[in-house]
């Protein structure tokens, strides 16, 4: 989840419009698999919060199949904030406590399954969880 100044130099902490936006590159590429003609799907995990059904809404609008994605009870969607100032791009990343920081769990391999979560994969391998970790 993004949220970006409605106008370009805006500072985030200025009152003046955001625009939210569901993001995320695995989200962003099965959009496009999709909108492109093929069969794009989400593997992953989103809460039961506000944020998370916006995301899993705008992933279910642009024909992603959802089938394997996890909603959970544990953790809130991460919220991003951009700002594109003179100097470059400011980027800070909330995800303390959100599902991001949660692993998926155990991955079941079958046939009709083309990819694994592999952030979590990755965050087995390098025995990190998201009670140890350190975020925003």
């Amino acid at each position: 989840m993004d949220l970006v100044p409605g106008r370009e130099g805006m500072l985030i902490e200025n009152v003046n419009p955001v625009v939210k936006t569901a993001s995320g590159s695995a989200g962003i590429f099965a959009c496009a698999v999709t909108l492109l003609g093929g069969r794009g799907g989400f593997i992953g995990k989103v809460g039961r919060d506000s944020l998370s059904r916006m995301v899993a809404g705008t992933l279910r609008g642009q024909g992603v199949d959802l089938s394997r994605l996890i909603v959970s009870d544990e953790g809130q969607m991460g919220l991003a904030v951009l700002e594109y100032l003179p100097e470059g791009r400011n980027y800070q990343y909330y995800r303390k406590n959100s599902v991001g920081n949660f692993c998926c769990g155990p991955v079941s391999w079958t046939r009709s399954t083309s990819a694994a979560p592999m952030r979590c994969i990755s965050r087995h391998a390098a025995g990190v969880n998201g009670r140890n970790a350190r975020y925003m």
